[in-house]
This record gives C-alpha cells, structure tokens and sequence, in this order.
C-alpha cells in the first residue's frame, strides 16, 4: 500500500517511478490548517470561511467573482464549479497530458494518477499553470460537499464520512484512525470506491502503485 499524505496545491508526487499522483488541493497559504474562528472548526459558516480563504489567496478577477458570488448566495455553485472543472480538463489536455477523474456523490471530482508520464517536471508544470484559475474554486468545492460540518480537524472529517457510507461503525474514533494511519492498516479497504472518496476528500489520498 502506498499512502500519499496531504500536499499544497498543484504538487505532484511520482509513484514508484511510473505515475504521478494529483495532490489534494490544501489550504491557501495564509491559511493554516485547522485555523478557526469558531473553535475545532474552519469557520463560523460556510459564506464566513469562503470571504477568509478568498482574503488569504487574493484570486485573479474572474475567480474573486465566482466566490463573492458564492459568499453572496450562502454556497457555491455546482455549475461554476463545473465550468471551472471543464476549464482545467481542457487546459490539461492542451498541454498534452489526458486527466481522469472519479466524481463522488457529493460530486465533487477526485482526480486521479496520471499514467505512462514520462515527463515528471512537464506535467508538473502543466498542473501549476492550470490550476492557476480552479485551485482556490476547487479547495472551496470540496470543503462545501465533503466537509459539510466546516470541522477543521482532517482526522475527524474522515472519520465522520466513513461513519456516513457505514464502512466504520460508531465505536471507531478519530484515535483508531490515527493509529491506524501510523501503521498503514486499517479495518476496511482503502481502495473501495467509498472509502477511498473519504480519505481523499479529508486530505489522504490513496491510490495503488502500478507499473
């Protein structure tokens, strides 16, 4: 098993020489993980965490105007995320790399490794060019689907999503999953679709080595 921990936005880190793997976008910088105004979690409200992420990231124009209007109508919109989703597939595809992606059923898009790249640093740079306009859109995305509590706490927020798809039971704790974390086993698959989408989405990411 291959366990790939969270990383800042757009890096990229090869498996075993042979793919790379898309990192989970993090938090901005400026943005700490696991800052809060509101105790154990990353904001007050949904429209309070978008206006400090966006004050942290100072996006370019066109993104500012998606968030404030996301600020403005209380969440983000599945359609300009989408647009914005589509825009990064294409900018991908332009610089000669062809993306996949698994949509969860929050429908949020987990990206997944690249296979066959032969050319680490290009694709590398591919990454960072286009997530240039999605990376911030993408981070709030996904906060707004996944980790519908705002808990800052990564550990808990999977915890949590594996208790709602019933692949842990209640008596599993964030402690458990910690552990097991360290040790690299866990009491169910971590490659089964659903709790994969969970740890992903909490910000660990695993996907198997291929060659």
């Amino acid at each position: 098993m291959r366990w790939i921990g969270l990383l800042a936005a757009v890096a990229t880190l090869c498996v075993a020489g042979c793919s790379v793997t898309p990192a989970i976008p993090a938090e901005p910088s400026g943005v700490p993980a696991g800052s809060s105004s509101t105790a154990g979690t990353l904001a007050g409200s949904l429209p309070e965490y978008f206006q400090k992420v966006m004050g942290m990231a100072d996006p370019a124009p066109d993104v500012r105007a998606v968030v404030e209007r996301a600020i403005a109508a209380g969440r983000l919109d599945s359609t300009d995320y989408e647009v914005a989703h589509a825009a990064y597939a294409q900018c991908l595809v332009q610089h000669g790399f062809e993306p996949s992606f698994r949509k969860t059923p929050e429908g949020y898009y987990v990206e997944l490794p690249y296979q066959g790249v032969t050319d680490q640093q290009a694709l590398g740079n591919a990454l960072q060019a286009c997530s240039a306009g999605f990376a911030l859109i993408d981070i709030l995305y996904r906060v707004q689907q996944t980790n519908p509590s705002l808990v800052a706490d990564k550990s808990l927020q999977a915890v949590q999503c594996l208790r709602r798809h019933d692949i842990v039971d209640a008596a599993y704790t964030v402690a458990d999953f910690n552990r097991d974390r360290t040790s690299d086993t866990f009491p169910f698959d971590v490659y089964q679709v659903d709790a994969n989408n969970c740890l992903y989405t909490a910000g660990y990411a695993y996907f198997k080595a291929t060659g």
